[in-house]
Formats: structure tokens, C-alpha cells, sequence
């Protein structure tokens, strides 16, 4: 089915979705930025905040904002983000819904622009993953975490012409209208692989768009990174009781040879970091070995909360 915007010529109409729990410390920042965006090419009719059981200032900060255009629903229980986000499903109305993480701030006022922009190029695509940077390190762990996600960006960006899952970045989407009424996030980690392999499941085209950047802090300590890591180890092997575990393998295979090319890269640039890196990367996949595989409900890594200081 094809946008009726698209056809008779007029903007696409953008619906925002921000999902939060206990996101003080930046939601009165981004909601900012994105009242800031240029709209010369759509028009942003909403922006919805989900508040889920936040116990800190998130509504109030958020409140602080006013805009005719900004809904904030005070959930008072707790119940994940993939909740939260079919809570937005139900409610949003543009011909474009773009779901944001609230520790996330955009590069610049063309952010949107360049996010929604390849729906109305494309009328087959229906999912658009934008590009997600790390902010300048404040310590050591940082620095090496850094150093890690600029390699493993280069990785995947070198994957299938960066037509693939790990470049549709949770903290970082646009869905057409045409997908989103298809979607209910199941109470999973990885929910936003589930989002690729739902696109593709149902006949749409994803598409990868690296102007389209948001910036957002990484965990300044090992226990912090150790919440996020553990999420994205146990994704795979849930998703394989969703989706034909043949097409899971093949979506999470990356070519061996772009892996030893780009790492012995990384290695020559910088030794120390690439081998403190390994030795992260290896004892937090012992680590994630336990733990709750299935919950939706995570702990939140409050070290990579504070984006502007």
C-alpha cells in the first residue's frame, strides 16, 4: 500500500514515540532538539512520551517543554519498553512514526529531514534505521568502548550494503504507517532485530540511513556495560523461537573476512585498546551467561544517562 501523501504530492506527517523510564537527566533536551527540527519536506504533527513507571523527574522535565504537539502519558507501573512502544502504536497518527530512545540527542535540525526523507523516495521501504555515535569519552572504560564501536561500525556497515539488523539501531528508527499497523513488540530483548526481521517478513525494504545520526553516551563502567551486552547476547537465541532459526543465523552472520580485515585495521591503529577490548568483550559474554533471558523489564545503565553536561 502506498502513502496517499506521497501520491498527491504533500509532506508525510511524523509521528514521534520516545519511550522513558527514569530519563531526567536528558528528556527535556532531546524534546527540545527535536521542536527545533527544519520540517521543509514533512510535518511534525506529534510527539508522544511514554513514561513507564519513571520514579524521578522525567515528567516534570518533560512537562517543562510545552508544545501543543507534545502528549506525555505517566504510566505508573513499570512494564518495559516493547510495552511502551505498542502503547504508541495504538495511539499515534502521522503517515510516519519514528521511535527515538530519551538518552539520545540528534546531530543537527536536519535530523528528521533525513530520516523520514527515504519513505517518500522508496514507497517499498518500510523501515529506515538511522546512525547512532558515541559522545567524546570521559574515562578510560569509555575510551576503549569507543574505540570498540567504531570498529564494529565499520563491520556492519560493510555488511550486504548495510542491509541488515544490526544497523537498525533500537534508539534510532522510522517506520511506515504500513509496517507499524502490522506490529505488537513481543516482551523480548532485541526488539529492535525483531523490528528488521518483521520488515522483511512482510515484503518491506529496510533501508540504512547514516545521516540520520543521533548522539548518545556509552556506559562509563564495566557493570554498566555489562546490562546492555547481556541483552544483546541473549537476543538471537529468543528470537530463534519467534522466526525460523535457519533465517536468524543467516541475519546475525557477518563474513569472516570483513571481521579480519576490519579488526587487523583496528589492531595496528591501536593494540592496547583493541586487546582490552577482547578481554571486555570475552568476560561479559561469560558473564551474560546468566541472568534473566526473556524479561523485557532490564536495568537501566545509569552512567550513560547525563548526555549534556
Amino acid at each position: 500500500m502506498i502513502n496517499k501523501n506521497i501520491i498527491l504530492g504533500k509532506k508525510p506527517t511524523v509521528s514521534i514515540g520516545i519511550p522513558a523510564y527514569n530519563e531526567e537527566a536528558n528528556i527535556k533536551n532531546l524534546l527540545t532538539a527535536l521542536l527545533g527540527q527544519k520540517q521543509d519536506d514533512f510535518e511534525l504533527s506529534e510527539i508522544i512520551v511514554v513514561s513507564d513507571g519513571s520514579f524521578d523527574g522525567t515528567v516534570k522535565e518533560a512537562q517543562s517543554v510545552h508544545s501543543e504537539i507534545t502528549s506525555i502519558i505517566n504510566r505508573q507501573e513499570r512494564k518495559g519498553k516493547t510495552e511502551s512502544q505498542n502503547e504508541i502504536l495504538k495511539i499515534f497518527k502521522g503517515d510516519i512514526l519514528v521511535l527515538l530512545d530519551a538518552d539520545t540527542i540528534p546531530k543537527n535540525s536536519l535530523f528528521l529531514s533525513c530520516l523520514v526523507k527515504p519513505f517518500s523516495v522508496n514507497p517499498k521501504i518500510g523501515l529506515v534505521g538511522g546512525k547512532v555515535s558515541s559522545l567524546p569519552s570521559e574515562n578510560l572504560f569509555e575510551k576503549i568502548l569507543n574505540f570498540s564501536v567504531a570498529m564494529k561500525g565499520e563491520i556492519v556497515e560493510s555488511v550486504n550494503f548495510g542491509d541488515n539488523l544490526y544497523l537498525c539501531h533500537g534508539c534510532n528508527r522510522a517506520f511506515s504507517r504500513n509496517l507499524a499497523s502490522q506490529l505488537n513488540w513481543p516482551k523480548i530483548y532485541g526488539e529492535d532485530a525483531y523490528s528488521y526481521l518483521i520488515c522483511k517478513e512482510n515484503g518491506f525494504e529496510f533501508y540504512y540511513e547514516p545521516e540520520a545520526e543521533v548522539f548518545y553516551r556509552l556506559p562509563q563502567t564495566f557493570k554498566d556495560h555489562l546490562k546492555q551486552s547481556s541483552r544483546f547476547a541473549h537476543s538471537s537465541g529468543i528470537l530463534k523461537k519467534i522466526f525460523p532459526e535457519k533465517a536468524i543465523k543467516k541475519e546475525y552472520a557477518i563474513p569472516k573476512t570483513i571481521i579480519l580485515k576490519k579488526g587487523i585495521k583496528h589492531f595496528f591503529k591501536n593494540p592496547f585498546f583493541f586487546v582490552s577490548y577482547f578481554l571486555i568483550y570475552t568476560t561479559t559474554r561469560i558473564l551474560s551467561k546468566t541472568g534473566n533471558k526473556t524479561s523485557a523489564l532490564w536495568e537501566i545503565s545509569t552512567s550513560s544517562k547525563s548526555l549534556i553536561k
